[in-house]
């Protein structure tokens, strides 16, 4: 019995701590390199800076963030709260965000690169799309 509860505490522990070290990897300023788009049969990929998108995100530790966007010569800055929790970033968007209701994200974190994968009902409702945008750590 004591080696159940000893291991149950132990993997408990060690759920916590994924979730912390999964929330601390998030946190700083992300700038967005790469778009991938999948809709209807096409597939591309494109550098977010010759498509004339800026798009930074920025994770604070109190689970705020700023989402900076530029596209065609005009700049957006929102305001959000967010969490992270087994791969999932779920964001509550403040004003003026591309996103208009809360959204959970898949997103995977290697080094100083970051994943964000929106699928159609997050993004583009109805339209079968599904874009992956890749982030550098600034």
């Amino acid at each position: 019995m004591k080696r159940f509860i000893f291991a149950f505490a132990a993997a408990l522990l060690a759920l916590v701590s994924c979730e912390k070290d999964e929330t601390k990897s998030i946190i700083g300023t992300w700038e967005a390199v790469t778009v991938d788009l999948v809709m209807e049969g096409m597939n591309m990929s494109v550098d977010a800076k010759e498509m004339g998108m800026g798009m930074i995100f920025t994770f604070r530790e109190n689970g705020t963030g700023t989402l900076v966007e530029t596209a065609e010569g005009e700049t957006i800055t929102a305001d959000f709260k967010y969490s992270v929790s087994d791969g999932i970033l779920t964001i509550e968007p403040g004003e003026d965000m591309f996103l208009e209701n809360k959204a959970n994200i898949p997103f995977t974190i290697k080094g100083n690169k970051l994943t964000l994968i929106f699928d159609s009902e997050t993004i583009m409702e109805e339209s079968g799309a599904a874009i992956t945008i890749h982030f550098e750590k600034k």
